[in-house]
C-alpha cells in the first residue's frame, strides 16, 4: 500500500486505531500550541545589520568562557600537567548532516566527551565548548539535546532514541499514531477520531488557518517533534527563543546553540536548486539570519514569522510570536526532499514516499494544495537595504545544507566575530563512501566556497582525489595547524570503528532498531577516542593548543606529523 494512503486510513478510516485513554486525549485535544500568535512589538528594532554579535550571544559567550576554560584546562593538565593553560583559544562543535547515522554516531561522539556520562579519555571536553552547531541529522541531535534541557546521552538514548527512532518517521507517536497523525493535520470538517474536538483546530490546519505558509516541511517537523521532543503533541509548544529559559542555558553550562540551513532557490512550481554559493543562515536562541554579504542581516527569533518591511511592522500591524517552533527549526536544518528533483536520489524510495504522503496528507485533511517542498518563513528582510539578494522576496525558502553539498555547519565559525579558533567537525561520509574512507567533498566545498565568500579563516582543504590518493579519510586530520590566522579544524570523519553500522545506516533511513542505535552511539564514543588510541588525548591536545599563542610541548611534533595536513 502507498505511504500516503496508509496515512490516509490511519487518520480518516472508520476503523482508525484507539490512540490513547481518555483522559490523555482529552488533555492533547484541549487547544494546539504550534499556530503562531499575534503579539505586542517591541520599542527596539527587532532586524539588524550582521556587523557584530547579538548583544545577547555577546553576553552569553561571555560567561561561559570562564567555566568552558575551567573545563578546558583541567582536562588538558591531565592529559599533561606541563600545558601552559594561562591563555585558552574558544573551542566549537560542528555536527554535520546524515540523519540518523549522523545523530548517533554524534551523539556517541558527545557521550565520550561528557565528563557527566563517560570515563574516556576524552571526557571532560563537552564541557570545554563553548559553541555547538549542527546540520541536518547533526540537528537533530543539537536539538533533541536542547529541548531536554541537555541532559546526558545515556539519557536520551534509553528515553527518547531506543524507544522512539524504530517506530520511524511514519510511525509517530507509535502505537498513538492515529491520534499524532490527527493532532498534526487536523480536519476542520469532521471529527477525526474518538475524544477529538473539532473546534480546535489542529498543528498544521491551525497555522494555515492563521493565514501564515505551510508546506510539507511543517507536517515533517511535526513527525521529527513526536520522535525528538518531551511534552504533548510532540513538543509543539517549544520555540527556539524559549531555550533561554531553560536552567543548563541561563546558567550557562551548556555551549551556545546554532543551527544551520540553506537559502533555496526554490518557488511555487516546486524549483530544487540550491546552488553552491547559497545563502548560509543561522537560527539561535537570540536571532535568525545570515553574515553572507546578499543577506547581511538578522531579525530577533522570538518575532520571526513577522510581517515587516524595511525592518519594521506596518502601522497598525501586530508581531508574530511563536513562528520558531522547534521543531519546525529541525525540520528546516534537515529538509532534503528538495534531492527528490535529482535524478541520483530516484532510489531513495522510502524517503520519496515520505514526501508523497505528506504532500497528500496536508491536501487531504487541511484541504492545503502545495508543491513546495522546503519550509517556508515570511521574509523578515523584506525590503531592508543590507538585504540586497533577498530584499524583494516575500518569503524565504530553506533546506539542508547538503543540497549545495556542504554537509557541515562551519559557517557560522568563520565569521571573525565569534573568534572560535579550534573547530572540532564531526563529519559523516558521502552517501556512497566506503566503510573505511571519507573523501572530504563537504569539507571541501566549504572551503573553495570559503574564497569566494572572502572567509580567510577557513583552512586550506585539499580536493577530493588528494584524500582519496593519500587515504586522509581513513581517521582524524587536522587542518590549519600551521596556518596562524586560520581555524584549526579537528576533523573526525564518522567511519565505522565497532563495526559498519556508521554507514549501515542511509541518509535516507526513517526508521532504525534498537541495536543499531546502540551500535552506532558506541562507534561515536570510539570515534571520539579514536578507537582508544592512548597516544590521541596528547595530539588532541596538541592541536587545540596550537591556537594558544603559548609554546607547545615537545611531544606536540610528532603529533602534529601525524594528524596536520
Amino acid at each position: 500500500m502507498r505511504l500516503d494512503y496508509l496515512l490516509a486510513a490511519i487518520i480518516f478510516g472508520d476503523h482508525a486505531i484507539s490512540p490513547c485513554r481518555a483522559a490523555r486525549c482529552e488533555q492533547r485535544a484541549a487547544g494546539t500550541s504550534y499556530a503562531p500568535q499575534p503579539a505586542t512589538c517591541p520599542a527596539t528594532p527587532i532586524v539588524r545589520q550582521a556587523s557584530s554579535l547579538a548583544a545577547s550571544e555577546f553576553q552569553y559567550i561571555s560567561a561561559r568562557k570562564p567555566v568552558a576554560d575551567a573545563a578546558l584546562a583541567s582536562w588538558l593538565k591531565q592529559v599533561n600537567n606541563k600545558f601552559d593553560t594561562s591563555a585558552l583559544p574558544i573551542v566549537a562543535l560542528a555536527g554535520s548532516g546524515g540523519g540518523y547515522r549522523a545523530l548517533l554516531n554524534e551523539a556517541g561522539i558527545i557521550q565520550a566527551m561528557d565528563s557527566r556520562d563517560s570515563n574516556s579519555s576524552v571526557k571532560g571536553l563537552y564541557q570545554a565548548l563553548c559553541y555547538h552547531s549542527a546540520l541536518s541529522g547533526g540537528g537533530w541531535l543539537a536539538q533533541s539535546l536542547a529541548a531536554w534541557n541537555w541532559p546526558t546521552i545515556s539519557f536520551l538514548r534509553e528515553n527518547v532514541y531506543e524507544p522512539r527512532l524504530q517506530n520511524s518517521l511514519i510511525l509517530a507517536g507509535g502505537f498513538n499514531v492515529a491520534f499524532a497523525y490527527a493532532q498534526i493535520v487536523g480536519d476542520v470538517n469532521r471529527s477525526l477520531i474518538l475524544f477529538v474536538d473539532t473546534s480546535q483546530l489542529a498543528d498544521v490546519t491551525a497555522k494555515a488557518a492563521a493565514l501564515y505558509p505551510v508546506t510539507i516541511g511543517d507536517i515533517y517537523g511535526r513527525l521529527l517533534g513526536y520522535n525528538l521532543f518531551p511534552g504533548p503533541d510532540g513538543g509543539a509548544a517549544l520555540t527556539m527563543s524559549g531555550l533561554t529559559t531553560f536552567s543548563n542555558f541561563t546558567a550557562h553550562r551548556v555551549p551556545y546553540p546554532i543551527i544551520t540551513s540553506i537559502g533555496t532557490n526554490a518557488s511555487s512550481s516546486g524549483n530544487c536548486s540550491a546552488p553552491p554559493d547559497a545563502i548560509q543562515y543561522e537560527y539561535t536562541p537570540h536571532e535568525f539570519g545570515s553574515w553572507d554579504k546578499g543577506a547581511d542581516s538578522f531579525v530577533q527569533m522570538a518575532y520571526l514569522g513577522s510581517s515587516l518591511s524595511n525592518g519594521v511592522v506596518a502601522q497598525g500591524k501586530r508581531c508574530t510570536r511563536g513562528f520558531d517552533r522547534l521543531d519546525f527549526v529541525t525540520a528546516s536544518t534537515s529538509n532534503i526532499f528538495g534531492f527528490l528533483c535529482n535524478p541520483l536520489y530516484a532510489g531513495a524510495t522510502a524517503f520519496a514516499q515520505l514526501a508523497d504522503a505528506l504532500q497528500n496528507a496536508l491536501l487531504e485533511a487541511a484541504g492545503i494544495a502545495t508543491t513546495e517542498l522546503f519550509n517556508v518563513i515570511p521574509n523578515p528582510f523584506r525590503g531592508y537595504s543590507r538585504a540586497t539578494a533577498v530584499a524583494g522576496a516575500k518569503f524565504l525558502t530553506l533546506g539542508d545544507g547538503d543540497l549545495s553539498l556542504q554537509n557541515n555547519p562551519i559557517y557560522p565559525f568563520l565569521q571573525p566575530e565569534r573568534n572560535v579558533s579550534i573547530l572540532v567537525v564531526a563529519e559523516t561520509c558521502n552517501e556512497n563512501a566506503t566503510n573505511s574512507l571519507c573523501t572530504g567533498l563537504s569539507l571541501h566545498n566549504t572551503y573553495l566556497q570559503s574564497k569566494v565568500q572572502g572567509l580567510p579563516r577557513m583552512p586550506t582543504i585539499p580536493p577530493e582525489s588528494t584524500f582519496i590518493a593519500q587515504n586522509l579519510g581513513n581517521r582524524a586530520r587536522f587542518f590549519g595547524c600551521h596556518q596562524p590566522n586560520t581555524l584549526t579544524i579537528i576533523w573526525l570523519p564518522l567511519v565505522a570503528y565497532s563495526s559498519t553500522v556508521a554507514q549501515d545506516v542511509s541518509t535516507f533511513d526513517i526508521q532504525i532498531d534498537e541495536e543499531t542505535t546502540d551500535a552506532a552511539i558506541s562507534n561515536g564514543n570510539l570515534i571520539a577516542t579514536q578507537g582508544d588510541d592512548p597516544q590521541w588525548p596528547m595530539c588532541l591536545a596538541c592541536a587545540i593548543m596550537t591556537k594558544s599563542g603559548r609554546p607547545l610541548l615537545a611531544g606536540c611534533d610528532a603529533c602534529l606529523d601525524k594528524y596536520c595536513v
